[in-house]
This record gives C-alpha cells, structure tokens and sequence, in this order.
C-alpha cells in the first residue's frame, strides 16, 4: 500500500473544505488521516456527523465507542462490523480510529487495500477469485447466529465490489471455499508486500477509513492503549418505515454537502477478466463453473465384476467393490456443483450405491443413457472390461490393458528394476515348481540364499491390494503356514502363486504420482509434461513390520505428510524422483501410489508395491470425517482439499483410441 495521505484541518471552520479533500482520498486511496485541531471527543462526532450517517451503538446509546485495549493479542485484518448483516444494516461504510493514549511496545496498526489484493488474484489467480466471488463463501457468526452467508468480494449494485471478511472462530464457511479463505489470508492478507504498519501516536490524528476496501488489524502489544472508534453507515441501507403504513416506506437520504464512494472499483480490462471467470451458469439443477461442461455430467462406476483369473493369479473383489470411496467421490463433486448422474434422483448420503453405478455393460449403458459425459472408473479394470470397448465417452481411470498389466507387482517390479530403479530382490513361490516359481515343498534356506534372500521376508500376493494379505515372516514354518494359508483351496483368494520377498526395515513413506496435464495449485493453472509427485506421506505403527489394511486401521492413524524439513534430505528427494521415473516408465493415466522403504534405518529407499487403483477415499460425507486415503491426505501438502484433489482428477479425463 502507497504513503496514507494526511490532511490538515485546523479548525471547525475549515472542516467543510477538509471534506472535499478527505471524499477525494478515499475514493482514490480508501483511507487517509486527518490532522485535527484537537483531540477531544467532541471534535471527533463533529468530524463524523459531517462525512455521513453515524451509527449509534445500542450499549451506550453514542456515536463514539471509547475504551481500552485490553486485548492485547494480533487481530488479524477485518471488515469492522460484519455482525450487522443479521439487522439488515449491513457494516459500516467507513470506519475512524483515533488514538488518545498509545503508551506500547509493539501493536502495530496492519492495514490491507484489498483493492489491490482483489486486482492481483484476478491477474494472477483468476480461479480464486471466481470462489471469493461466489455467493455464499464466507458466514459470520455472533450472538448464536450465523448469518446469511456473502462473497468475500461481492459485486453491488452500483458496480461497486465490497469485501467482507475475518478470519477468527467467528467465521464458518463451506468445503467449497475454506481453502480459498485460508489461501487468501495466508497468501495475500499476512504478506508484507500487501501491508502497511503503522503506529499511530498522535492523538489529534483521525484515521478514516473505507470499510469495504480496507482491511485492518493490530499486531501483539505490550502496554496501555485507549482507542476511539466511530462508525459511518451505509446510507443506503437505511430505510424509514412510515408510521401509519399508509405510505410507501422511504430511503433516509441526509443532505451531505459531499457524498463519499466507497468500496472497489476495477478498470475495464480487470471486469472483463472478471465477467469471464464469474460467469455461473444453471443446468442439471446446478450452478456450474463452464470449465467443466463439455465433461460433465459424471458418473462413478463401482467394482460389480470380478476380474479374470490371469495365469493363475487371482485379484479378489474388495469388499462393496469401491463403493465407499465412490459415494465419497460423488458426495464432494456434487456439494461442489460437478453435475454427477446418479442411480437414484435424490442419493442420500449415507446410502453408497445411491452414488454409484456398476461397472457392467448394462450400468455403464445406464450412466451414459442418464446423460453422463465422463465415467469415473473407480473400479479395477482389465482387457475384456466393458469399458475397454467404449470410445464414445470421457474416461477417468487407467486404460484397462495397462492396469491388467501392472496390477501384476512381480511384472512391474521386474520392469521399473529393468529400468535401474532401487526394488528388492524377489522370487516367486507356489505349490508346484516349475516357469520360475519354488515349489513351497522343495523351498530351503540355501535356496533363498542362492537368491541372495535372507530372513526376515515379507509374503504377499502377486495382484493384492494394499496390505491385505502380506505378512513378515521370520522362519521358514511361518512362510510354509501363511504361504499355505493364501495358497489353500478352501479361500484361493490370490491364486496359485505367491511373491517372496527381501524385508525393508527401514521408515515407510508413500509417494502419489499424477498424469501430465493441467493442474491448479495454488489457484494457479500449472502444466506438467510428465508425471509428478504430490508431497509424500510417512507411514507409521506398523503391526508386525508391515501397516495395517486401510480396512482395519484408517489411514490418519498411521499416516502423516513429511515435514519440510525432513524433505530436505537427499535421500526423498531422490525416492521422489525414482517414484515420477517409475510413472515415467508405466504411463498410468490417473494417480497411482508407489510405497517405498529404506532398506535399512538411514539407507537408501527402495520401491517395493506400485498401486494402479488407490483408495481414495476422502472426508466430506456426514460421519466419514476420519476416512481420508493416502492420496487425499498427500494432496494437502500442496494445498489441496478432498474437493480440489478430485476436480483435478476429473481436468484429466480421457477419450478411448
């Protein structure tokens, strides 16, 4: 913010005069001092009965609230009287600050031109700007109230645009926005280049300010601070109700010699960009950003058909076949107005198949008859999928060829190690010896020496999912007891051979991987030419060596986002680098999870379990607050909401060749 203009009045007589001067400072600056001939509290009603309508403060029947600041604590910049938008007055138009008594250390008066900061997002971040322009992204709460929610920056009538905001317990806002609100007060609100502080210690100076373009706050303080405050209303909002009702009821109108604009107000190329991204339109009973039209509607598919038996290796059917993380998926795109179809006309929340189709021919044909333009493949696929032979609709999901492909991890993890890429040492294992695999019978310690293994070792199925079925073995009984166990006839689950092996016993982390493709971080469009990471995940309290299925323990119990500090060790980056190379080599079309370990503590990772089909659960739905996967919890590390995670997802969606 540029130097605050001082204007010098220097007596009553001369205060007409000053007023020109103070509506042509505000109206170019939003704020100005006031140099007055004194400090008495008189001269400060004089001064505002004369620049507008004061409100009068119904606990002490005055214009002037005076009192000491006791508080002490940072008040972070705010519109002053958000709480009047529950009496149908609306804040005040403007605000005056006058300091008598400053005896302090530290409090420094924060002022923000939100002007400025509006002008910026717009340039910059366009996307950030359509959110805090949106209707109902920010309520404020008083008095067992929350009151009817606003935009932060809200277009009137006149073509002004005013702000509301704060940033304390007070304010509640939806799933939608709150990453928009915290971005915009971290970003731009607590940025210096944004502020201007000032310690005001003259006690004949009055800080006037435009209440709908200025934001201000204090710094932490030590001391004895007396501080009076005077607000201006919005004459507009006041309206004079006739007493006998046998009249239309009037607006008060005081004959002002100088009526003072307040609030934003943009040059033309700035409204143009803000027509473009604020233009809402209504369709399938929702208000939709145009990004997603030619998309959109959505249908999400769950697991209904169980995949082929391939060489002997079985993948098993999860439990409700995704259904959960589907209606997670369709619950958040719905709240953030995505047109989704659905299998009934008013899905309930708690209800999962409400949300989801199967991933038959027959619910894929009733998707796409429903209206849906992109299927989201939230389910495993393979070569003879239904969906592989559809080339008429969007697709969100691997190409089924590739996911049948490297669901195998003993392929994969042949593949990426072919590719020079850190992986530990393997052999397969069944019942019967012979194309590569140990007999379980004839299998010996020399054996898995030759193969240069060595107890412990880790058992698990070629095409599992996440932990299920892996254990740490210790002996060669416990191999022989879980490899009989997985191999039985009585379950067969995972078919007739299993991967054994070399046991990493160093820290766990998982490592998301994304497409090529358009993103927005941050509130910025970003372009990726070959796959990427989002921040890695740590895993901890592991049961016996290995972390729990995501279906006994949730993942918030055993997983956090690294630190920065612990990324600045070479060794992660370099597992994150293998990890986007892994991507690089597979090709996946939609996010996959690499899991990755030390080999030993403070050694070199090692990646040991390539996911095609992660969970991605996320929390949102009523009573699923503790449900996020790794892949939501990984996409907050660059700023992203379960809601933001998926509308990414669904910027990739594909077209069958």
């Amino acid at each position: 913010m540029e130097q605050i203009p001082l204007i010098h009045c220097h007596s009553s007589d001369k205060l007409n005069d000053s007023i020109l001067n103070i509506k042509t400072a505000i109206e170019d600056k939003g704020i100005t001092f006031l140099q007055a001939w004194d400090s008495d509290i008189s001269t400060l009603t004089t001064i505002s009965q004369a620049l507008g309508t004061v409100h009068v403060h119904a606990e002490n029947n005055d214009v002037v609230i005076e009192n000491e600041d006791t508080s002490k604590e940072m008040i972070f910049p705010h519109t002053d009287g958000t709480f009047l938008e529950n009496i149908k007055m609306g804040p005040p138009k403007m605000v005056l600050l006058q300091y008598v008594e400053n005896n302090v250390e530290g409090g420094e008066l924060i002022l923000i031109d939100s002007k400025k900061v509006l002008e910026s997002i717009l340039k910059e971040r366009p996307r950030l700007a359509e959110i805090l322009m949106r209707s109902g992204c920010i309520s404020f709460y008083q008095n067992d109230k929350v009151f009817s929610s606003f935009p932060v920056y809200e277009r009137m009538p006149d073509d002004s645009i005013r702000i509301h905001f704060r940033y304390d317990s007070k304010v509640f806002v939806p799933d939608w926005s709150r990453e928009a609100i915290k971005f915009l007060h971290q970003t731009y609100l607590m940025n210096l280049k944004y502020q201007i502080k000032i310690i005001p210690n003259e006690k004949n100076q009055i800080l006037i300010l435009d209440n709908y373009r200025i934001l201000y706050g204090q710094d932490t303080f030590v001391g004895n601070r007396k501080m009076r405050k005077v607000w201006i209303n919005d004459d507009a909002n006041i309206i004079l109700r006739n007493l006998m009702d046998d009249s239309k009821n009037i607006r008060k109108i005081d004959n002002f010699k100088h009526q003072i604009s307040t609030g934003i107000r943009l040059n033309q190329n700035l409204i143009e960009i803000e027509k473009k991204y604020l233009e809402l339109k209504h369709q399938f009973n929702f208000i939709y950003n145009p990004e997603f039209k030619e998309i959109t509607p959505v249908a999400i598919l769950y697991q209904a058909l169980q995949p082929p038996v391939f060489d002997g290796i079985r993948k098993p059917m999860k439990p409700g076949g995704y259904s959960d993380s589907g209606a997670d998926i369709g619950y958040s795109l719905k709240s953030n107005s995505i047109p989704l179809v659905t299998p009934v006309d008013n899905p309930y929340h708690s209800s999962d198949m409400d949300w989801v189709f199967p991933d038959t021919e027959e619910g894929i044909n009733t998707a796409i008859a429903k209206g849906a333009k992109t299927i989201w493949a939230n389910t495993v696929l393979f070569d003879t999928h239904p969906l592989n032979f559809r080339n008429d609709i969007r697709i969100i999901g691997q190409l089924p060829k590739a996911m049948q492909k490297y669901d195998n991890k003993w392929v994969t993890n042949n593949l990426i190690r072919n590719h020079e890429l850190p992986v530990p040492i393997s052999i397969l294992i069944g019942y019967k010896n012979g194309n590569g695999i140990y007999g379980l019978n004839d299998l010996t310690v020399e054996i898995l020496h030759k193969e240069n293994i060595n107890f412990p070792l880790i058992l698990k199925p070629i095409r599992g999912r996440g932990s299920q079925g892996v254990k740490k073995v210790d002996t060669m009984e416990q191999l022989r007891a879980h490899a009989e166990e997985l191999l039985s006839s009585k379950t067969n689950e995972f078919g007739d051979s299993l991967v054994l092996e070399q046991y990493l016993e160093g820290d766990e982390i998982t490592v998301v991987i994304m497409p090529p493709g358009t993103y927005d971080i941050n509130f910025k469009s970003n372009n990726f030419d070959s796959h990427w990471h989002l921040p890695p995940i740590k895993r901890f309290n592991h049961h016996n060596g290995v972390v729990p299925y995501s279906g006994v323990v949730a993942v918030v119990d055993n997983s956090e986002l690294l630190s920065k500090v612990e990324l600045q060790d070479p060794t992660y980056q370099k597992v994150v680098r293998d990890c986007e190379r892994a991507g690089q080599i597979i090709k996946p079309l939609a996010p996959i999870r690499i899991d990755c370990r030390r080999i030993t503590q403070g050694g070199p990772f090692y990646l040991f379990d390539l996911n095609l089909k992660p969970n991605i659960t996320g929390s949102g739905r009523p009573g699923r607050c503790d449900q996020d996967s790794l892949v939501s919890l990984s996409a907050r590390g660059i700023g992203w909401s379960y809601s933001d995670l998926l509308k990414n997802i669904l910027r990739q969606a594909w077209v069958m060749k």
